[in-house]
């Protein structure tokens, strides 16, 4: 009889309190609601001061029925929460006597009948301000198993309590558990990709604070929830995965974008490679919609930093994890580069070069073996000039010598050959090293930061420059690399200055 959607408001209410105070199976009741909500006629149940009364009818059977009380008030919790969806703005009335129910921890929302009840159930105890509700909160989000909309509305409740992602991020690390004793690799994998998309989407959605190193807080929990998972992943579940978690790194910085210049904030990035290995890292790479997005927050924090004349190798690791190689790297800073011309030449190479320039303040110093190429390549500089200058000294004053002091011209002819030996030897070192210069002196060539040094400092929009110095060049597997730059100056003016 309970199908009929032809009852008047007064039989179906009678119905519903005959029911609640003759039978103390509690799970009757709430099948009675059921049957109201699929027929919708319980809106005649809940109209006008009815709700109250049946509120209290529910609450009161909760406390005399059959079974263990603490198991009645999880499905009296889910009953109230069934009525408050439908009681739209009166949802006060609905939990007004729920700290009767929520006294004591609940057992799990799992063990309800199905994905209906732990929803609603949810809804009921995120409406509690008891001790307990937090850390139960944050365990069933990863208990549950059938209800996504049940696990959304508990985030929903750590997020709101924590008050911060960094908190909220922080709680769930405590209390995820139940993930780990998921034997089956698979399933749980499956069950954390399903967890991601809740929190995502739930962070997604947030306005509020990020708390005190929100990067790190997510690390922490990417590594503790993820763990080696990954790496056993199928190649799909382990690129959703990554992708869920850059997401909620890229919501972290579109917050807060001074986030973005500590490099703590990308720590689950190098987590991630860490833990999935070589050639999963690679698969997450080649799949991932996010990863543009993150390398776009990445090179933009290096722009800032670059424009105040800062290098920071922290960020070296974080570039290298989401680029799959040096010149990927190069290409893709560049963009972003390019448009920032008063960025000073030893910077931007340092950042372009993924700082391995001695431009910029920290920058590391080159590979072993660099550097002493670089010191002959600069002995080879230094002698080309000095030995033009001894040669002019040669034809101008030795002829002179010869005639008033005979002795001092013959010292000043041993002193020109002794450099001339010396810059034999540094050639041939040279030559040994695979080292060659340039041959660029006095001709005008378009400016490339990477090759030249402008004399006076870097300047903006000059195209062509003029070539005092030459460079020092050396191959290094059948590829030539600039050691020591070429000293250039501006020919003709600046396009800043046409303009």
């Amino acid at each position: 009889m309970h199908n009929s959607t032809d009852k008047n408001n007064a039989t179906i209410i009678s119905e519903f309190l005959e029911i609640a105070s003759n039978s103390r199976n509690l799970r009757e009741a709430n099948g009675l609601l059921t049957t109201y909500m699929a027929n919708r006629t319980i809106q005649a149940l809940i109209k006008d001061e009815n709700l109250p009364v049946i509120v209290n009818a529910v609450t009161e059977m909760a406390h005399r029925a059959d079974g263990e009380y603490i198991d009645n008030y999880l499905l009296a919790s889910a009953m109230l929460g069934r009525l408050s969806a439908v009681a739209r703005a009166r949802e006060d009335q609905v939990f007004a006597r729920i700290d009767e129910l929520l006294e004591e921890e609940l057992p799990s929302i799992e063990t309800l009948a199905d994905g209906d009840e732990k929803y609603y159930a949810a809804i009921t105890i995120s409406q509690s301000s008891e001790p307990w509700v937090l850390d139960y909160s944050a365990s069933e989000v990863f208990r549950i198993e059938s209800s996504e909309k049940a696990r959304k509305s508990l985030i929903g409740k750590v997020l709101s309590d924590t008050g911060n992602l960094s908190d909220f991020l922080s709680t769930l690390s405590e209390n995820l558990n139940t993930v780990k004793s998921i034997t089956d690799v698979d399933k749980r994998n499956k069950r954390i990709r399903r967890i991601l998309v809740a929190i995502q989407e739930s962070i997604d959605l947030w306005r509020g604070d990020c708390g005190e190193n929100p990067g790190a807080a997510l690390s922490e929990f990417s590594r503790l929830l993820v763990g080696s998972n990954i790496a056993e992943a199928e190649v799909d579940v382990a690129a959703d995965i990554a992708n869920h978690l850059f997401s909620i790194l890229t919501h972290i910085i579109n917050l807060r974008f001074s986030h973005a210049f500590a490099a703590t904030t990308y720590e689950v990035i190098t987590s991630l490679k860490r833990i999935a290995g070589p050639a999963q890292w690679n698969n997450i790479l080649s799949r991932s919609t996010v990863l543009p997005m993150l390398r776009n927050q990445i090179a933009e924090a290096a722009v800032v930093l670059a424009k105040q004349d800062k290098t920071d190798s922290d960020f070296l690791p974080y570039l290298n994890a989401v680029y799959s190689s040096s010149s990927q790297i190069e290409l893709g800073l560049a963009s972003h580069f390019d448009s920032h011309k008063e960025i000073g030449a030893d910077v931007r190479e340092w950042w372009l070069s993924s700082g391995s320039s001695e431009g910029g303040k920290p920058a590391k110093r080159q590979r072993v073996g660099n550097s002493e190429d670089q010191q002959i390549g600069s002995i080879i500089l230094e002698l080309d000039s000095l030995r033009e200058s001894l040669e002019k000294v040669e034809r101008a004053i030795v002829p002179l010598l010869d005639i008033q002091d005979p002795v001092l011209a013959e010292t000043l002819k041993k002193v020109s050959g002794g450099f001339t030996n010396i810059a034999q030897i540094a050639r041939r070192l040279g030559r040994m090293r695979k080292l060659t210069t340039t041959q660029l002196k006095d001709q005008e060539v378009e400016y490339n930061p990477r090759q030249h040094d402008m004399l006076g400092g870097h300047k903006s929009g000059i195209r062509v420059v003029k070539v005092v110095r030459d460079g020092i060049q050396k191959e290094f597997g059948g590829k030539v690399k600039m050691l020591v730059k070429c000293w250039v100056t501006p020919v003709g003016r600046s396009n800043e200055d046409n303009e």
